[in-house]
């Protein structure tokens, strides 16, 4: 005679796939049963994560800087003006991040890297409709941040007036002194950890769930064993046996008076 569960597992085989099959309702229910230990490794998830952040991880500091794109020296700009200084921002932005322009920026500061390693740290944005350009640096040091995000404007400003052959872009905000990190955030870190917890838990539970091969009810046998119940016994319950008990012990003492 086959092994029960090696029928069982035929059975599970689908026809045109070859995938067990899976029983959501069964892995809910599943789910629902063991709901705390999801919550347990949740939260143990989300407290590795949060140590990971606080006492791993280096937290970074942003400064930035602003300056302003001209064409022509003149007070008062026209709308040709705007519209090519605002054509001119994109060229600006590659030249910012040129290598001439941040070994030199390397050079002032004293960076203990190079040009490609700076440029991860650098961000340039550009407001629509405008001619500014932020300059932002991100070091683990705030004062360094500071100092790196203000010689890189100062030193993009000349290289941009020296091989462009216009008037240099104005710097209108120098860099301030970052007082929080901006990276990495605790709060993000923790969600994380806590969704990526909750999922590996509800992982071992599909896993379980699929390599489960014992039959437990009577819908059981004919799903898997492809058999007709014809009848079944239920298991005594410890209320069922306390309360037999009791009656036991009243018919005694009933037959001691």
């Amino acid at each position: 005679m086959e092994d029960r569960a090696e029928v069982i597992r035929n059975l599970n085989m689908q026809d045109d796939g070859g995938e067990m099959e899976l029983d959501l309702v069964e892995l809910l229910y599943a789910i629902r049963r063991k709901i705390w230990y999801v919550l347990l490794i949740a939260l143990i998830g989300a407290s590795i994560a949060a140590g990971i952040t606080k006492f791993v991880m280096t937290p970074m500091y942003t400064s930035s800087s602003m300056m302003i794109v001209l064409t022509k020296e003149t007070t008062i700009a026209s709308i040709a003006d705007l519209q090519m200084g605002s054509q001119l921002t994109n060229d600006y932005k590659v030249l910012i991040l040129s290598r001439p322009v941040l070994e030199e920026t390397i050079k002032k500061t004293g960076l203990d890297l190079d040009y490609k390693e700076l440029k991860k740290y650098l961000t340039i944005t550009n407001e629509k409709d405008t001619r500014i350009l932020q300059l932002s640096v991100e070091q683990p040091n705030p004062q360094l941040a500071k100092k790196v995000v203000d010689t890189l404007a100062g030193v993009a400003s000349a290289y941009i007036a020296d091989k462009m052959e216009v008037q240099a872009p104005k710097i209108v905000e120098v860099g301030e002194v970052p007082i929080r990190a901006t990276s990495p955030s605790m709060a993000k870190n923790v969600v994380i950890g806590f969704l990526l917890g909750a999922l590996l838990m509800i992982a071992i539970i599909t896993v379980q769930v699929m390599l489960n091969d014992t039959v437990v009810s009577d819908e059981d046998v004919d799903k898997y064993l492809q058999l007709t119940t014809l009848a079944s016994i239920p298991l005594k319950t410890a209320e069922d046996r306390k309360a037999k008990q009791k009656i036991n012990a009243n018919k005694r003492k009933g037959r001691c008076a």
